[in-house]
């Protein structure tokens, strides 16, 4: 059975095709993309969360295949997801409210993650690797 395409779905092909990825700045336009339909992840039309799962995928793939990702991620492999939060956060004079504000999203989540009594919903996982311009395979385990 077709899916009908909606007007916001036709929108969302004609701002960013679902093709693949050949650089930084196709990656740079997708997250941009990600991040925008994730802040509204709780009212998306079905075949806008279809777009955005296709689109995150395609992220995946371009990040496997980026060699400079896969050898960030090769280091990083040994350093448990809330020791990187915690570089990162050091690296840029923020503060877990701050961070939190910024993102969008509960400081006692972050707080909870950064103690390892949780981890992170891949939603904000996702906001924190756009953030912060990493693979949200930093803060995954």
């Amino acid at each position: 059975m077709a899916m009908a395409l909606t007007k916001e779905y036709q929108k969302l092909i004609r701002r960013f095709p679902l093709l693949p990825l050949h650089n930084d700045a196709d990656h740079e336009a997708a997250m941009t993309v990600i991040t925008e339909l994730l802040d509204r992840n709780d009212t998306l039309a079905p075949e806008e969360a279809g777009y955005l799962t296709v689109l995150e995928q395609l992220v995946d793939t371009y990040e496997d295949n980026d060699p400079e990702v896969r050898a960030l991620m090769a280091r990083a492999a040994d350093i448990p997801p809330a020791e990187s939060l915690q570089y990162l956060m050091e690296q840029g004079n923020l503060t877990l409210s701050g961070l939190a504000d910024e993102i969008g999203c509960d400081k006692g989540n972050l707080s909870s993650f950064l103690t390892g009594k949780r981890g992170l919903s891949k939603a904000i996982a996702r906001k924190l690797a756009e953030r912060f311009k990493v693979s949200i395979d930093l803060f995954l385990p």
